[in-house]
């Protein structure tokens, strides 16, 4: 999979009593949608430049890439833990999707995305 095989990315990060944060970022139609649980009005919607998207598609192919390389031979999470902290980062392709829970994700990489969105 290529890094401009992708259209899209979702990140939803959970954090138990302080809500939900849920961003889709559709680098085709050059838009980012966010939720916000914590807000009454909690629809938002932003256009991105030309070299946002392609900040965007680059940081997001390095966040698979790491992730991938790092867990692969580990151990997934076990759905039943008891995290006060939830991230599920996914990855949407023409005809897939590839999704990543917190324990799967490179924190370095996630840290540029989370400071990008």
């Amino acid at each position: 999979m290529m890094q401009q095989d992708f259209q899209a990315f979702e990140c939803e990060l959970t954090v138990y009593r302080h809500g939900c944060l849920q961003v889709r970022v559709n680098l085709d139609q050059g838009t980012m949608i966010w939720k916000d649980s914590r807000q009454w009005c909690n629809n938002f919607v932003r256009t991105l430049s030309d070299n946002q998207i392609d900040e965007f598609r680059e940081l997001a192919s390095l966040m698979l890439k790491l992730s991938v390389e790092r867990f692969t031979d580990q151990l997934r999470p076990d759905p039943a833990s008891n995290d006060l902290e939830t991230l599920i980062f996914t990855i949407i392709f023409e005809n897939e999707r590839l999704t990543l829970e917190h324990a799967q994700i490179d924190p370095e990489a996630w840290s540029k995305l989370r400071r990008m969105i």
